[in-house]
């Protein structure tokens, strides 16, 4: 029998590794929203990921009404400066592995994701309805942030209802889930009700993530708001989901049942971009 010696063994997992220096917190993003000056009311505003870009991008005739311009200030984000013991001399013997770590450190310090982003307000032409696509964000904070400034500039200016759409992995065996929000007896006509009745309710261990639940978060600060979250079955990393060709159509069916009068055309709409872009199955393998 070998009996190893305790030397080998590795270390236990609670040990904490030494604090890496190199990694600086992100700037905080200064977010700037302007809307129309003839934007005093509107009745419903559908926001969405990019990934769900399909759904609000379907209405037909839209027109810009206002954006949303997030920068960021890198005047103190400071590229991290290699340590004493990361220089080499000319003198000693060139240690590739040392290299590579080090190049990896400065690799970290990536502004791309920090790019100046403006983001469109659409209106619906002939409805009070504007939508919002947000693109995803590598920074989490964006998001939060990003959603307080929404519900604080639209807070008063939406009459009815916010709808949310988001995706999720269900396992529910519905292509759909909702979560509802209101704080006021809005009557709803029949038709409306029935629809909604038939959409299960988010359970756990399901959860949402992203810019709807960021957004969600706030108005339930609120004591005036009505609010749909759509669930949309999907499959993926966070913020790189692949939404099921079957759930998005559902998902349309009851966005435009509730926004519009004659839904058929937006249907058709979304069916085509879903379809097109998806190709033939969702039974493809997620890379």
């Amino acid at each position: 029998m070998l009996i190893k010696p305790l030397g080998e063994y590795k270390p236990p997992r609670h040990a904490l590794d030494e604090e890496d220096d190199s990694v600086q917190p992100l700037p905080k993003p200064s977010i700037v929203i302007d809307l129309n000056d003839d934007i005093k009311s509107i009745d419903y505003i559908i926001i969405a990921p990019s990934t769900l870009s399909s759904l609000p991008d379907s209405f037909g005739s839209e027109k810009s009404v206002g954006s949303i311009a997030i920068k960021y200030d890198l005047a103190d984000l400071v590229p991290p400066k290699a340590s004493d013991d990361e220089v080499v001399d000319d003198d000693e013997d060139y240690n590739i592995i040392e290299q590579l770590y080090s190049a990896n450190k400065i690799n970290k310090f990536e502004t791309s994701s920090l790019d100046p982003i403006d983001i469109k307000f659409h209106q619906v032409e002939n409805h009070s309805i504007i939508s919002i696509v947000i693109p995803r964000y590598s920074n989490i904070i964006t998001f939060n942030l990003l959603g307080k400034a929404i519900v604080e500039k639209l807070a008063l200016i939406v009459k009815h209802d916010w709808i949310l759409l988001t995706p999720c992995s269900l396992n529910n065996g519905s292509t759909i889930s909702k979560l509802e929000l209101s704080s006021k007896k809005e009557e709803k006509d029949d038709a409306h009700k029935l629809i909604l009745d038939s959409i299960p309710n988010l359970k756990p261990p399901h959860f949402i993530t992203g810019i709807a639940a960021s957004v969600l978060s706030q108005l339930n600060i609120l004591e005036t708001k009505s609010v749909l979250t759509l669930v949309v079955d999907s499959e993926g990393h966070s913020g790189f989901e692949k939404s099921n060709s079957d759930a998005v159509v559902d998902a349309a069916f009851v966005v435009g049942s509730i926004l519009l009068s004659s839904p058929d055309d937006y249907m058709l709409n979304v069916s085509k971009k879903v379809r097109k872009l998806n190709g033939f199955s969702n039974s493809g393998m997620y890379i």
